[in-house]
């Protein structure tokens, strides 16, 4: 690997100044996941405390939120502030894995980190001029992280990693038509459902590549303990994946073209059935009880509920359970798979073992609690918002505590940048 792309940190980033945080030689920058996934963490529990003190204690939003709409503005701030850093992090770590090319340099995490945080802080401005630049930022911060990681996942491996690219696509698109409706004071919620669909097809493919090298060890595992199957193996088939993309893209552009338009609750219906179609490859047997398997096999499944229950609303719960079901997706098909990449590429690219006892498995099991909580709203639970609030603080406070203190730390390993440990496959 090039030396002027990644270099060990000096004892000046240990220091507090500032421009000892600022420096190329910091720790914060030799691997891109670790400002990226910081800031993840802390938007994910920030926006959230902010607008509950908002809701709850009449504490004042940032200006923005008027024109994106406050009851929305806490999803606004997850799902592009936060979901565009966990996406940027992932991709800077995952491509040179998935690529086997070098990683990025430190400088260019830096302009990276720049535009994410110059965009996220314009968006709170109360202008339609702030809000649509800050959709421009935002766009050109995934321009470039195509132009930067985009040769390599199109070229390498066979082109096996194509379909992030038009994902990362679909996904600039979204952001853009979601501050262009902000900035014409159409208020951001029609636009936050492209984004979440937009986030969907990204799991899809991300999930695949994950859940095959997790999947897979659980699988040998139980086969060195000789409770498996000598020949079974886990495989995410593409038809079953792409029959998932062009259910959820589907549902999605009509909702955007024609909201309450008559088919739509048919087509989350068939989506819900293409989302539980794509579990059939996960049934392997005893080695899907292993406990990072089955937190991969929860996003999937939790997703299928959540769109059968957005299918089924307009008979069951109305309104209440619809938007309980958005949450579900939200949660489900979003914050989980940020928690899970947070956790096994957050640990392994900064040369720590997995983790091991029961605070991850509990932050899993409050995630879906999370959504449960929140469902539970549509059939009259008046504590369930709290309930809810309590667990999401509680599992994002849990991530700042226990991961975020590695990504501004030097590695213990003797590793340098993103390398993997030799076993990198668990959480």
């Amino acid at each position: 690997m090039p030396s002027d792309l990644i270099k060990p940190a000096t004892p000046l980033a240990l220091s507090s100044r500032p421009s000892a945080w600022l420096s190329p030689g910091h720790p914060l920058w030799q691997c891109g996941l670790r400002p990226f996934f910081l800031a993840t963490a802390a938007l994910a529990w920030v926006s959230m405390a902010v607008w509950a003190a908002a809701l709850l204690g009449g504490a004042p939003l940032p200006p923005g939120a008027g024109l994106v709409g406050w009851p929305v503005w806490h999803g606004h701030a997850l799902l592009i502030g936060a979901g565009l850093a966990a996406t940027t992090g992932f991709v800077l770590t995952a491509v040179p894995e998935f690529t086997t090319t070098p990683g990025f340099a430190p400088r260019t995490v830096q302009r990276l980190a720049a535009l994410w945080l110059a965009a996220t802080l314009t968006a709170q401005v109360s202008s339609p001029a702030a809000q649509m630049l800050a959709g421009l930022g935002w766009a050109a911060l995934l321009l470039a992280l195509l132009a930067v990681a985009g040769p390599q996942l199109w070229q390498a491996a066979g082109g096996r990693h194509r379909a992030f690219v038009p994902a990362l696509a679909l996904l600039t698109l979204a952001v853009v038509l979601t501050q262009a409706d902000v900035a014409r004071g159409l208020g951001a919620t029609r636009g936050l459902r492209l984004v979440l669909a937009s986030y969907l097809v990204l799991v899809v493919v991300a999930l695949a590549r994950i859940s095959m090298r997790i999947v897979n060890d659980a699988i040998a595992q139980a086969q060195r303990a000789g409770c498996a199957d000598a020949e079974r193996v886990y495989l995410s088939r593409p038809p079953k994946r792409q029959l998932v993309v062009s259910c959820v893209l589907l549902h999605a552009a009509v909702e955007w073209a024609w909201p309450g338009h008559a088919a739509l609750p048919w087509l989350a219906l068939a989506a819900a059935a293409a989302w539980l179609h794509l579990l059939g490859d996960w049934h392997v047997g005893r080695a899907l009880l292993q406990r990072w398997a089955l937190a991969l096999y929860a996003v999937p499944l939790g997703v299928a509920l959540a769109y059968a229950a957005l299918g089924l609303s307009p008979w069951l719960g109305g309104a209440a359970l619809a938007s309980a079901a958005r949450h579900g997706l939200l949660i489900a098909g979003f914050a989980l798979p940020i928690l899970l990449v947070l956790c096994i590429a957050g640990r392994a690219h900064v040369g720590l073992a997995p983790l091991s006892g029961i605070g991850f498995p509990l932050t899993v099991v409050a995630t879906l609690g999370v959504v449960l909580a929140r469902a539970s709203m549509a059939f009259g639970n008046v504590l369930a918002a709290s309930v809810a609030l309590v667990l999401w603080l509680a599992v994002w406070s849990w991530t700042l505590r226990v991961l975020a203190p590695a990504w501004w730390r030097p590695r213990a390993d003797g590793g340098r940048g993103c390398d993997g440990p030799v076993d990198a496959s668990g959480c």
